[in-house]
């Protein structure tokens, strides 16, 4: 499912990256612009960002996850609407 929704995303101009560690939130003073990830050759590496979706838990083993109108529209969803997103991995 979260492959199937980041192609959906890609194909209307959003970038996702799964299963990518972020080791820091780099602000401007008011909003994230640009995080530091670790990549598969275990560097650091600074990728810049309008925005970043984190997750809420709600306590019973399910989380809310803010999601944009362009994401909604891109997966054919609206305001109000589940989406389910299934993990496939937990990183350390």
């Amino acid at each position: 499912m979260s492959q199937r929704c980041r192609d959906l995303a890609a194909a209307s101009g959003i970038q996702t990256q799964l299963r990518t560690r972020v080791l820091r939130v780099r602000h401007d003073g008011r909003r994230a612009n640009a995080v530091e990830v670790a990549g598969p050759d275990r560097r650091v590496h600074q990728q810049p960002c309008g925005w970043l979706i984190s997750s809420m838990p709600l306590g019973d083993g399910r989380h809310k996850l803010p999601v944009t109108g362009k994401l909604l529209t891109a997966i054919g969803k609206t305001d109000g609407d589940t989406v389910i997103v299934h993990l496939t991995e937990r990183l350390p």
